[in-house]
């Protein structure tokens, strides 16, 4: 199935939201918990593959039933050393994230590793440290997001 034909084409209309100046406080952004925002080269992004700027996206406005639509039905999810395999997981995954922190997400920069993508990312918030700088490894087969590892 093509991307453009999926239930979920609609992504690309979540509106983009303006990343926090660095030292700004999430706490003081109106967002809802859990919604990131996204400081990025837009030719950059341009260059991953559709599922992985689709995830981007929907990360960006917060939706956890958005974000688990752009795995496969059997994608898996590595973070903070927990496995989440299948949509149901992830998006309850999404949902604790959510739920426990507000946070901003800056795309620092994009590479190609054989078959999979990494997405290096600064995140600032209310989670413990305040401050991570993460790489986001995604596998991506037959138009949808078959594993994300962050590390």
């Amino acid at each position: 199935m093509s991307w453009a034909n999926s239930p979920t084409e609609s992504i690309r209309d979540i509106p983009r939201l303006s990343a926090l100046p660095r030292g700004e406080s999430p706490a003081l952004d109106p967002r809802p918990r859990g919604a990131a925002t996204l400081g990025r080269d837009e030719r950059e992004i341009h260059m991953l593959p559709e599922p992985i700027s689709a995830y981007l996206d929907a990360a960006a406005g917060g939706d956890p039933a958005t974000i688990a639509a752009v795995f496969a039905e059997d994608a898996t999810v590595t973070d903070e050393g927990r496995t989440y395999t299948g949509r149901a997981a992830i998006r309850s995954w999404r949902e604790q994230l959510a739920a426990a922190y507000t946070y901003t997400t800056e795309v620092t920069g994009t590479r190609r590793d054989g078959d999979d993508w990494i997405v290096a990312i600064h995140l600032e918030g209310d989670f413990p440290g305040g401050v991570a700088d993460l790489d986001q490894r995604f596998t991506v087969r037959d138009g949808r997001l078959t594993g994300l590892h962050i590390k």
